[in-house]
């Protein structure tokens, strides 16, 4: 073998290391959000504030190299979001959970359309079950607001971090597929 073929194991058994640490991480990350849904919410709307006024600034630049005066209103607009989640995340997680549920409901029916217009191929039954488990869900959290803020964005966040790890975790155990080598 040359050098080159064998640097290439090893580098992916580097990034594979460095993917289960991050996996892991996530994995104790979310777990945590789970357990603490009010102060996982409240950190990610504040997180959601920050990236809103990254946005601004953004904007305000584009506007200033000539974007127009419409794009100065968006940058203040995302300025006057970002300013509103950080300084009162819990008025921000309610607003922030309408919206979630919206989304969830919409995503839901949409989801569940798809699946009967592709009815009745493989994995259609698979596509009703997550268009009625996002509906479910959207009208869970709609059924409980406005106290379904208080854990709602925290523990969706968790379950997703957590779900991202063990994801990270086991595509980067997995052997990695080698071509046949040619003699």
């Amino acid at each position: 073998m040359s050098e080159q073929e064998n640097a290439a194991p090893q580098q992916i058994k580097t990034g594979g290391t460095v993917a289960v640490v991050i996996g892991v991480g996530l994995i104790v990350v979310g777990a945590l959000a789970i357990i603490l849904p009010v102060a996982a919410s409240v950190t990610s709307v504040v997180v959601v504030g920050w990236l809103m006024i990254i946005a601004a600034a953004c904007a305000a630049g584009m506007a200033m190299s000539g974007g127009g005066w419409w794009k100065l209103l968006v940058a203040a607009l995302y300025l006057a979001a970002g300013i509103f989640l950080i300084f009162d995340p819990r008025e921000g997680a309610l607003v922030l959970t309408l919206l979630l549920a919206a989304f969830f409901l919409v995503e839901g029916v949409l989801k569940t359309i798809a699946a009967f217009q592709v009815k009745p191929e493989r994995g259609w039954g698979w596509a009703l079950v997550s268009g009625i488990a996002s509906i479910v869900l959207g009208g869970l959290i709609f059924a409980e607001w406005p106290s379904s803020a208080v854990w709602a964005i925290g523990l969706l966040v968790g379950i997703n971090l957590m779900l991202t790890g063990f994801t990270m975790t086991a595509v980067s155990g997995a052997p990695a597929e080698r071509p046949e080598s040619r003699s």
